[in-house]
């Protein structure tokens, strides 16, 4: 079971994009909603939302999921200051007497203008070339 998702492609961070790209991404629900298989961490995509998403290249096998799963897609939220995306710090581990280390507290999130958001990532990415 595969979902494949089409964006309408309206300003690239990085490289060159047509007007639309299609992922395709391991899990889903086919037809009817009934039966699917859902993996863990693998992002899904509401109709007429916007976003912001950070994708690698196409495996062998056509598949591209979003740079580290769920932490490559950003929601874009409409708010009366304009366009947002919710920045997620990645949550840290601590070290523990166990040898098993347990997550700390989840640090906190905060709106960020897209604008700034998209100048952010496009440094980061100018950067790492």
């Amino acid at each position: 079971i595969v979902t494949v998702t089409t964006f309408a492609v309206r300003d690239p961070i990085k490289g060159r994009a047509g007007a639309t790209h299609e992922i395709k991404q391991i899990g889903g629900i086919l037809p009817g909603g009934t039966e699917g298989l859902v993996v863990r961490g693998v992002p899904s995509f509401v109709v007429g939302t916007e976003y912001v998403v950070f994708l690698p290249g196409r495996s062998s096998l056509g598949f591209s999921s979003p740079v580290g799963l769920s932490q490559g897609q950003y929601a874009i939220h409409d708010s009366p200051g304009g366009k947002h995306v919710l920045e997620r710090a990645v949550p840290t581990v601590a070290p523990a007497a166990d040898p098993v280390a347990t997550p700390s507290a989840r640090p906190a999130a905060r709106l960020i203008a897209l604008d700034e958001f998209k100048r952010s990532a496009r440094a980061r990415a100018t950067a790492r070339e």
